[in-house]
């Protein structure tokens, strides 16, 4: 784009409220309709943290999914950022839409911190040349990725087995238990007790 025309709508931008807010509208739906594009896998480290258990499994009565990192897709997770204040980003921006909507799917408040979360985030177009496999939409993890299940310490741990075990039967069924007399978790390998 020619150097006077950027100048002539930069100053439009400043000046104008309307054609900022109208901007920042337009910009805001362009990024909104490429992160929905993509598919985005959340992960975490710490499959005992009772706040994630409380959060995201219905008071600890669904399933943690346990992944190992020995395959190139998971070695490739992002970490999430915690930031005190939004991202801030400018016009000029706007050339590296790709870049900017992974910035946006990479950051949280910092008050989720202790979630310590990692996110797969399926390519749009390649632009991440991630090794990935795409069936009915949604990004298929690798073969052998998945390591175990672990029921939540108030989930019905004998149904959650029968299930797991009628599609995987070799896959191990973990629960994770309370603690006595600590607010801790711990995850325990039925097979081992």
């Amino acid at each position: 784009m020619d150097d006077k025309i950027i100048e002539m709508w930069e100053d439009r931008v400043r000046t104008k409220h309307y054609e900022r807010v109208t901007l920042n509208t337009q910009l805001s739906e362009q990024l909104t309709e490429t992160i929905h594009k993509r598919r985005i896998y959340c992960l975490t480290p710490d499959p005992s943290s009772t706040l994630m258990w409380s959060h995201y499994t219905e008071n600890h009565r669904g399933i943690c999914l346990e992944f190992g990192v020995d395959n190139l897709l998971f070695q490739l997770a992002l970490e999430v950022l915690y930031p005190d204040i939004y991202p801030t980003w400018s016009v000029d921006d706007i050339e590296d839409e790709q870049q900017r909507s992974i910035e946006m799917i990479l950051t949280k408040a910092k008050p989720w911190e202790y979630e310590r979360e990692f996110r797969i985030i399926s390519p749009y177009n390649n632009e991440l040349n991630v090794p990935h496999r795409v069936v009915d939409g949604c990004l298929a993890l690798p073969y052998g990725a998945l390591k175990s299940v672990i029921a939540g310490c108030d989930a019905d741990y004998d149904a959650v087995k029968a299930i797991v075990h009628y599609y995987m039967p070799d896959l191990p069924v973990k629960r994770a238990v309370r603690a006595p007399n600590n607010y801790q978790l711990a995850i325990v390998d039925e097979t081992d007790a």
